[in-house]
């Protein structure tokens, strides 16, 4: 079981999808876990503290905006609260399976050392991921008992420590010439997030829908500093979990980490701690993904297990009834995933090839098993618009034009980030010289977020075209100062006549 989990921590950090690792990963631990004859007895305050937070995210979850897009997660970090309830079971399970046990605690940590070596040969942007696993790789060294194998060991956290300090050189705030570490950008993106957060501080928004939300209070000044950007999340863990779940969400992660540092103090486990501060400091300028969650909560597991003694054998007829009704579910999500994520890179590669006739039916497919929430009908309808502009053929064109602004009206109506995907539909529109829908389109945009420039700067290219030159001045203004001078082409006031 303690190899099994290794692997599955091991192929989050490499491969994709990486729900489906989590989600089968988790089944099979069940299923392990169902035939031993000892019931589950992890730590009591970590497991505790997992089930209150699985609370918080059912409530902030139901609360959510956007309910099926929080907990399905979006198209990026695919984290909603489904993928964290699966991380804090997996992490659980690792908590009973090594309380009191070395070897299986040992038995994990080479799994992450091995993938540490793996993650560093493919340059994996996972600094993170990277520091806490050489961490990790040292607290191996000190549990080995042969001497080449605490050699290796230690070799695996020189490796994992300086891929770390290379990605985080190409990565952090500090390293770009127009920023600080504590200032610049995130210095105001923390500060309009805090902003968000409190307006609802109670539940938060849900899981994964600030890409939607965060544009509402966006302030000027941030737009200005990085007009071309729109945030996924604050880069920030904690803040992160101060949004999605409100004051419960934020101080249910602090106190996760409390068995892990008193585990570590009653147990003298130095480099366990030393792992665990250094996710911490990490998460202050990243969210969590799905590898580095599951990475931080198998620290505070290994560590809180490590401090407790073998629980006697024991039956238990409840959790072995239990466990393959959450096996059929988390396989279940797990084949919808993975089927969907085969249709859709497959519609990719016909696309690349242009096989056209082929791509909508595997589009069809792709969007029969994908889970609700967020959907690539925003990408789908971008790439038939780029056949539409190349294609030498007017049936084609015209197809290609018909199949985007579907996609186009689907992506609006399931949108992860409504500004784009109005966005886009307004530069369909405007192809098809459909102005009245275009501007309507713009409108929307700019009502998702205010502070963009791109939909203002189009609305006054449409209405200079339409010979509204005053209200495309007033747009043309907005748009650049918005734009802050970034772009040359965004023309200010007086060059629109």
């Amino acid at each position: 079981m303690a190899f099994l989990a290794a692997v599955t921590i091991g192929l989050l950090a490499l491969i994709a999808p990486k729900a489906v690792v989590l989600l089968a990963g988790a089944a099979a631990l069940l299923i392990l876990a169902a035939r031993r004859p000892q019931s589950p007895r992890a730590p009591r305050l970590f497991t505790a503290l997992l089930l209150l937070n699985a609370v918080s995210l059912a409530i902030s979850t139901t609360l959510s905006p956007n309910r099926w897009l929080s907990l399905y997660g979006g198209s990026g970090r695919g984290f909603g609260a489904l993928a964290q309830s699966v991380a804090m079971l997996f992490a659980w399970l690792i908590a009973w399976q090594c309380a009191g046990r070395p070897d299986r605690a040992r038995a994990v940590l080479r799994g992450v050392a091995i993938a540490a070596v793996l993650v560093a040969a493919y340059e994996v942007e996972a600094a993170t991921w990277l520091l806490m696993s050489a961490f990790l790789s040292m607290a191996l060294a000190a549990m080995e008992t042969h001497r080449v194998l605490r050699g290796l060991a230690r070799a695996t956290a020189a490796i994992a420590l300086v891929a770390s300090i290379v990605i985080a050189a190409r990565t952090l705030p500090w390293t770009h010439p127009r920023t600080q570490l504590w200032a610049g950008p995130h210095r105001l993106l923390w500060r309009d997030s805090l902003s968000m957060a409190v307006r609802r501080p109670a539940t938060g928004y849900g899981a994964e829908v600030y890409l939607a939300e965060f544009p509402h209070f966006e302030s000027k000044a941030l737009a200005q500093q990085n007009p071309d950007s729109i945030y996924d999340s604050p880069h920030n863990a904690f803040l992160d979990a101060l949004i999605s779940q409100g004051a419960p969400g934020l101080l249910l992660l602090c106190g996760l980490c409390v068995p892990g540092f008193a585990a570590a103090w009653k147990r003298r486990t130095i480099w366990l701690a030393a792992a665990l501060a250094a996710g911490i400091a990490g998460l202050q300028f990243t969210s969590f993904t799905m590898p580095t969650a599951v990475l931080f909560l198998t620290t505070i597991a290994l560590t809180a297990a490590l401090a407790e003694k073998p629980a006697a054998p024991r039956p238990s007829p409840i959790f072995s009834a239990i466990v393959p009704l959450l096996v059929v579910a988390l396989l279940y999500f797990a084949l919808r995933i993975a089927v969907a994520d085969h249709a859709l890179a497959t519609t990719r590669r016909l696309l690349d090839f242009r096989d056209l006739p082929a791509v909508t039916a595997e589009y069809d497919a792709y969007g029969t098993w994908r889970l609700p929430g967020a959907s690539a009908d925003l990408w789908y309808s971008r790439a038939w618009m780029e056949i539409a502009r190349t294609a030498a053929d007017p049936a084609v064109r015209s197809q290609a034009v018909t199949i985007a602004g579907q996609a186009a009206q689907r992506a609006v109506a399931n949108a992860e980030a409504p500004c784009l995907a109005w966005y886009n539909r307004a530069q369909i529109s405007a192809f098809q010289n459909n102005s009245a829908d275009a501007e309507r389109s713009l409108r929307w945009a700019i009502a998702a977020h205010p502070n963009w420039y791109l939909p203002h700067w189009m609305l006054s290219q449409l209405r200079f075209r339409e010979g509204r030159i005053e209200e495309a001045q007033t747009e043309a203004a907005l748009a650049a100062e918005l734009d802050a001078g970034h772009h040359p082409e965004i023309a200010p006031l007086y060059v629109i006549r």
